[in-house]
């Protein structure tokens, strides 16, 4: 069924809980069926909501529908558009990117990896022992003098 006629449906069903509810006020009125008009215009509050609702919901399909079916049409247009391209292009230069396709490897496993050769400067790293006793000799030195 399209949107448009259920919605049409819904609005004619909330129209019919109008006239229900009128209904319900009677009964609410008349002492012995005060109850009974209080649930039923209960369970007609919720059947109003419900319905405006869903009306709600249908307008947004609609929406969400129609803004589909125009990035559907452009899809389609670029895709003529690109097929016009392909069908422009030299004949050489389509069976090379044919080619081309065919022979690129399959996609592989990563291989494992390997450790990094270390720069030169990072071997040559200083003895700090070295500098720190050469520090004390120079110390020492100028004391005794």
């Amino acid at each position: 069924m399209k949107l448009k006629n259920k919605r049409l449906l819904s609005y004619f069903m909330i129209f019919g809980d109008f006239f229900m509810v009128m209904i319900g006020l009677i009964l609410m009125l008349d002492g012995e069926m005060f109850i009974l008009g209080l649930m039923m215009l209960g369970f007609l509050a919720v059947d109003i909501y419900l319905t405006f609702d869903y009306i709600k919901a249908l307008l947004h399909r609609e929406k969400v529908e129609k803004s589909l079916q125009a990035d559907n049409e452009r899809a389609q247009a670029l895709r003529r558009q690109w097929n016009r391209m392909d069908d422009s292009a030299p004949l050489g230069a389509q069976q090379a990117r044919f080619n081309q396709a065919r022979q690129r490897p399959a996609p592989q496993s990563r291989p494992a990896p390997q450790s990094q050769p270390r720069p030169a400067w990072a071997e040559e790293e200083p003895d700090f022992s070295d500098i720190l006793s050469d520090d004390n000799q120079n110390v020492n030195q100028t004391a005794s003098r």
